[in-house]
């Protein structure tokens, strides 16, 4: 949303809602309470995304941006037969990625105060005008016009924003070049990897008197993470130990090798390779310890996988949910 008046500053829409706004005098005085309507807008739904439903209004604000950009592309072209479509199929994306974020923001207990949803308008909004922020003329003026105007909430919409950022920055430092990043368009996902996966859960091995204390069982798993691949079978047996075979599986099907994985966890688990082929420290979930190793990573064909190319972690990751995602349109219906 603040991106959006950024790039579109000289847009007619952005003027009249800068022009609702620009004053000479006052100051901020803060915000007592948000409108925390639901993030669908209003009108019938025209997608669902995992049983979220994106309301028509919502859709067509982002449709009314997207158009613009793209009729800017254009310009001077031949493309008015085609472009309807082209912006549909976009905002339609657009809005998936969207909610898939937000949907794994709110799994993340993302929250966004109102104090920091406050700075961020009083910031965007300042940088647009020039002139001193208006808190008056903010709520009696462009709150009522971009509600009546859209359909939406545009303190919603800033606050989604901030939720979406605060995700994406999860991601920040991670290595591009993991097969996590690879582009699923450019590769067709067809790379499938092959573990060997011990888990090792103290209180079991307290039960069977394996060990004495928990500790011991921490000791254990960093010893088998230390060791090359040819020595586990004797340090599987000293410790009443079995490895469990897992794959050929897709980073699709991650959950085959273990329950709850971070981030930080599967990046670990997908860049084995052969010259690093078992995880650098046993990974903790929940109390159970788990030791991962590469067996194999090949291709569809058989054929080895070559090392992707280096692209955006965030995207690529942010693209496998999309393609999971459960979605229903109802945009041919509308038509």
């Amino acid at each position: 949303m603040l991106d959006i008046m950024r790039k579109h500053a000289q847009s007619w829409g952005i003027k009249v809602m800068l022009g609702a706004i620009i004053v000479t005098f006052a100051l901020f005085f803060g915000y007592s309470r948000f409108d925390r309507g639901s993030r669908g807008g209003q009108g019938e739904p025209v997608l669902e995304v995992n049983g979220q439903p994106i309301s028509a209004s919502l859709f067509d604000y982002f449709y009314t941006n997207t158009y613009e950009r793209y009729r800017t592309a254009f310009q001077g072209q031949q493309a008015q037969e085609f472009l309807p479509q082209l912006v549909r199929t976009t905002t339609a994306r657009q809005m998936i990625g969207r909610e898939v974020g937000l949907q794994q923001a709110d799994q993340l207990g993302i929250v966004i105060p109102d104090q920091e949803v406050a700075a961020a308008i009083k910031r965007a909004m300042t940088a647009q005008s020039g002139e001193a922020f208006d808190d008056h003329a903010y709520r009696t003026r462009f709150l009522p016009y971009f509600k009546g105007r859209f359909g939406l909430s545009y303190e919603d919409l800033v606050r989604q924003d901030l939720q979406l950022d605060a995700y994406e920055m999860i991601f920040a430092g991670v290595d591009n070049t993991s097969p996590l990043g690879t582009d699923p368009a450019a590769t067709g996902d067809r790379a499938r990897w092959t573990f060997e996966v011990v888990t090792i859960d103290p209180a079991l091995l307290l039960e069977k008197k394996t060990i004495a204390q928990e500790g011991e069982a921490e000791a254990i798993a960093a010893g088998l993470s230390a060791l090359p691949p040819k020595k586990w079978a004797g340090w599987l047996k000293e410790h009443g130990l079995e490895a469990k075979k897992v794959g050929p599986i897709r980073i699709a099907e991650r959950e085959r090798v273990m329950d709850g994985g971070t981030i930080e966890d599967w990046t670990a688990i997908f860049t084995l390779s052969d010259k690093k082929p078992v995880v650098a420290k046993p990974i903790k979930r929940g109390g159970v310890l788990t030791v991962v190793r590469l067996v194999e990573q090949a291709t569809d064909d058989g054929a080895a996988a070559s090392t992707p190319p280096e692209s955006s972690f965030y995207q690529s990751w942010m693209s496998r949910l999309a393609a999971n995602a459960k979605i229903k349109s109802y945009l041919e219906e509308k038509e």
